[in-house]
């Protein structure tokens, strides 16, 4: 059997890419050992999640939690300047980066913030690929798979890091921001094209990737390949034993996720129903804003905002306690795993057309579909059709259920998956 490299941002540190917890075990199965290496800027290391016996995690170069105190913006510069910057030097000295500054100049458009952006980006790959060459040299690696969760410049490096000559296959996936150029503040993510150019395969979790990226790159078309993700069968939510309609959100309460939006709604319905109560999983930047909204808002509402929660919590709780809708209106997604999980469970949602979005929430199937740019009413009074139509949100449970089996099960997504590396 070969081995395999996994290049993530964090995992398994910390609670993020919670979504790999559902192929970790599968991944394992099929190679003899799997080396997972964190790339991302900083990795905190505190906390880090069981894995299977034949994985080795790899410590990565810098493990130092400064979002903890939301650091201002200077902080934030000083500690890339502190760790980066012999880094930022030797990007000089690579082919990677004057191929990048070629295209930037020639085929995207030259910005201060862009050219930053290369730098930003090439040289924690560097920082990498020396860091963990020196701790793969104790190994003895014959045949490997360089496999890379992100469309991240590590994987540049791979024959660097494993070896010229053992490495069978170079593959990676893609989801949003890593793939969607217009989701950047600059329009611009660094390195792209020359890592879809260096990778044997591109695996894409959404129809609407695919396309996109089709159009984008059509001489790389060969290359792109649907692989969805997938989560566990826990089996249906709990029964309801209450009168009380539960609704449950779930993501970092970010500009982007648009939780505001959610409460906002609510509120509409504030003074007509006693009955709602609203769960949202999840912290981030604006989590003491949402709680503030929050009190001010929902009088009659119940609410609980959990915070960060480990993602077993979540799953936890839709086994034992019954849940109505999901809702996610974020303003840009891939496929969400939050809604995978929902629907497995049997329980319907009300979510944003989005990127990939339509291909798991088909409109009158299992949950409804609001426009990107919808109004507050829009969401109100679905949630107020589904309360008073008791009928139409049993079917769209099923419906649910139905759907997940069909395309979103990670027994047989994952299972599919490493056999097409593998054959």
């Amino acid at each position: 059997m070969e081995d395999l490299f996994f290049f993530t941002d964090r995992y398994p540190f910390n609670t993020s890419e919670a979504f790999i917890e559902n192929e970790i075990d599968i991944m394992a199965g099929n190679f003899n050992r799997v080396f997972v290496l964190p790339c991302g800027v900083m990795v905190n290391t505190a906390t880090c999640r069981a894995v299977p016996d034949n994985v080795v995690i790899l410590t990565p170069p810098v493990s130092d939690d400064i979002y903890k105190e939301k650091p201002s913006r200077l902080k934030k510069i000083l500690w890339a300047f502190r760790h980066l910057i012999p880094w930022f030097f030797l990007c000089f000295f690579t082919s990677a980066f004057y191929k990048e500054l070629y295209f930037l100049i020639m085929k995207v458009g030259f910005t201060p913030a862009r050219f930053i952006r290369v730098l930003r980006t090439l040289a924690p790959a560097l920082r990498n690929k020396c860091h963990y060459l020196r701790l793969l040299r104790s190994y003895n690696i014959k045949n490997a798979i360089a496999y890379s969760y992100w469309l991240e410049p590590t994987i540049l490096y791979s024959d660097d890091i494993i070896g010229k000559g053992k490495i069978s296959r170079k593959i990676s996936r893609t989801h949003r921001w890593d793939l969607y150029e217009e989701e950047s503040p600059i329009n611009y993510l660094a390195f792209q094209k020359q890592i879809i150019a260096y990778i044997d395969d591109l695996f894409i979790i959404s129809d609407n990737g695919r396309k996109y990226l089709t159009e984008k790159y059509p001489e790389f078309r060969n290359k792109f390949k649907i692989s969805r993700l997938g989560t566990k069968d826990l089996g249906l939510n709990a029964k309801s034993n209450d009168s009380v309609f539960r609704i449950v959100s779930c993501s970092n309460i970010i500009p982007l996720k648009r939780v505001d939006m959610i409460l906002d709604s609510l509120s509409l319905l504030d003074e007509e129903y006693k009955n709602i109560e609203w769960v949202h999983f999840g912290g981030g930047q604006y989590f003491e804003h949402i709680s503030n909204l929050a009190h001010d808002k929902l009088k009659n509402i119940n609410y609980v905002l959990t915070g960060q929660v480990s993602n077993a919590k979540i799953l936890d709780f839709y086994r034992n306690n019954h849940v109505d809708l999901f809702i996610n209106v974020s303003s840009s997604e891939g496929i969400p795993v939050s809604i995978m999980e929902a629907i497995s469970f049997g329980i319907p949602v009300v979510a944003t057309n989005v990127g990939g979005t339509n291909e798991i929430v088909v409109d009158g199937e299992d949950g409804f579909l609001l426009g990107k740019d919808f109004e507050l009413k829009e969401l109100s009074s679905l949630i107020s059709y589904l309360i008073d139509n008791p009928i139409k949100l049993e079917n769209l449970r099923h419906g649910a259920r139905n759907l997940w089996s069909s395309l979103y099960s990670c027994s047989s997504n994952y299972l599919s998956f490493y056999n097409s590396i593998l054959k």
